[in-house]
């Protein structure tokens, strides 16, 4: 005997695959859990009533916003003969995001639609993983920002010719004397602040290291590191620093007096005279 969990879909009015049965669970993403329903295909799907009730907002205006927009919804019929419509979690996003931007206080939505958004385009980057182009590492910089403090270590990538800079997690905690696995332990509270402040996350960043890339084909050793951009990397220091941490304030304003092109450009220097400098003579 089945469950009453278990529903089986009668139609459907999306580009979705058919399913033959959801079951009630629960999704998670990084901080953020809400009821759900999960599809064979294990992608997770809401009811009007879920999404609603996590916003604080009434089932009817919820149904009337996904009509009026044509948002994509699935028809499904329950054990018990009900009929109900679940939707996918890109209707939940484009809702939670529209009740966030048109001011509507619902304590949870930019959280909410903030962790569908990451959510689908982990998903979105899973099925095209295959057809990203390869990046190429052409230098690892370890910038000195602050006298007896560790080094901010910046990767200088190369993706079809264009040139990006990332930094690595590790060292821009550690720079500011902050544990390495500070990120994977966010409360939601933290997280939401780090939101607002343009944090886009952590990207696992995949790279053949090239020294020459006319010599330097897609089969060579994949490594792949963890790595945020400088903006987030900003953004992280200025969360601490209105928190009075000592090293990310000193951080900011070395930053402020010298860009980290700036030193880049230093390092590359002292790099060349070290490479033409003459060796030392056999003593």
């Amino acid at each position: 005997m089945q469950s009453q969990n278990n529903a089986h879909i009668s139609g459907f009015e999306t580009e979705l695959p058919r399913p033959h049965c959801v079951k009630l669970t629960i999704w998670k993403w990084k901080d953020f859990t809400t009821a759900a329903y999960q599809l064979p295909d294990d992608s997770f799907v809401m009811s009007y009533r879920q999404m609603a009730l996590k916003v604080m907002q009434d089932k009817k205006t919820v149904r009337k916003f996904v009509e009026q927009a044509g948002l994509p919804w699935l028809k499904v019929q329950f054990n018990s003969s009900i009929w109900g419509i679940v939707v996918p979690m890109s209707t939940v996003l484009a809702y939670w995001k529209h009740l966030d931007e048109s001011g509507i206080d619902t304590h949870i939505a930019p959280l909410g639609w903030k962790a569908i958004d990451e959510y689908l385009a982990h998903l979105e980057s899973s099925l095209s993983c295959c057809s990203k182009p390869i990046k190429f590492l052409k230098a690892v910089y370890d910038l000195s920002i602050l006298q007896s403090s560790p080094l901010l270590r910046v990767l200088r990538l190369d993706e079809n010719g264009r040139v990006e800079y990332s930094i690595d997690v590790v060292s821009a905690l550690q720079v500011i004397g902050v544990d390495p696995q500070w990120l994977d332990k966010l409360r939601p509270k933290t997280r939401a602040r780090l939101l607002k402040k343009g944090f886009a996350g952590v990207s696992k960043t995949d790279y053949i290291f090239a020294e020459d890339m006319a010599k330097t084909d897609t089969e060579g050793e994949v490594a792949s590191t963890d790595t945020i951009e400088l903006s987030d990397c900003l953004a992280i220091w200025e969360f601490f620093a209105e928190r009075r941490y000592g090293k990310a304030i000193a951080c900011l304003r070395a930053l402020a007096q010298e860009s980290l092109p700036s030193r880049i450009r230093k390092v590359q220097k002292d790099n060349r005279l070290l490479e033409s400098a003459p060796s030392s003579p056999c003593g």
